[in-house]
């Protein structure tokens, strides 16, 4: 948690009071965010087995958020998409894997919430971790084009925007199978 000084700031910055604050920093922390020592942040040591618990559940949610967010068919949406697309292609041109990786989240938030199912969006922000990935990985993700994770993401957006529930539905699936294998492909080979 963080030290009083940081609660006072920030409770300060975000215009609440400090019990509103504290119960919000208790809760990001019993998901597995970053959490605070010393006044610094430091992440939340999920273990291999955690991150695939995650992703099993990943497996249900993604493509049903998709298929959810397919029917809708919202043009906001779908604009939100492809310009998460452009911010992947240019943070992987740029080498800055952390922004790759939040724009990652954003887009799969976004899917959930364009879902409109209110419990899915609470079940999704409460399972989702980012993985930055191994150092190896981030090396092959350079010399690949850099649209290559835009590109992964694609037939994603794609259905969505053409509202193919079950078209979404299976290329969500696919992606977070193939989130996995990296997770389980790096254990085999003492990479993650």
């Amino acid at each position: 948690m963080l030290d009083r000084l940081a609660q006072m700031q920030l409770t300060r910055r975000l215009g609440t009071g400090r019990v509103p604050l504290h119960q919000s920093l208790a809760w990001l922390e019993s998901i597995g965010t970053p959490r605070g020592d010393s006044g610094g942040a430091a992440p939340l040591d999920v273990g291999t087995e955690d991150a695939l618990e995650i992703y099993w559940l990943r497996l249900l949610l993604d493509p049903f958020a998709a298929q959810l967010a397919a029917e809708r068919r919202s043009p906001r949406l779908v604009k939100r998409l492809r310009t998460l697309l452009g911010q992947m292609t240019e943070s992987t041109r740029r080498a800055d894997f952390l922004k790759l990786n939040q724009t990652d989240l954003s887009f799969h938030l976004a899917i959930a919430r364009g879902s409109g199912h209110k419990r899915l969006l609470r079940a999704y922000e409460s399972c989702h971790i980012q993985v930055l990935g191994t150092a190896a990985g981030r090396a092959r993700l350079l010399t690949l084009p850099a649209d290559t994770t835009a590109l992964k993401h694609d037939a994603i957006a794609s259905a969505i925007e053409q509202g193919r529930g079950e078209e979404a539905q299976q290329a969500a699936y696919r992606h977070v199978q193939e989130a996995m294998a990296l997770v389980t492909d790096g254990v085999r080979y003492g990479t993650h």
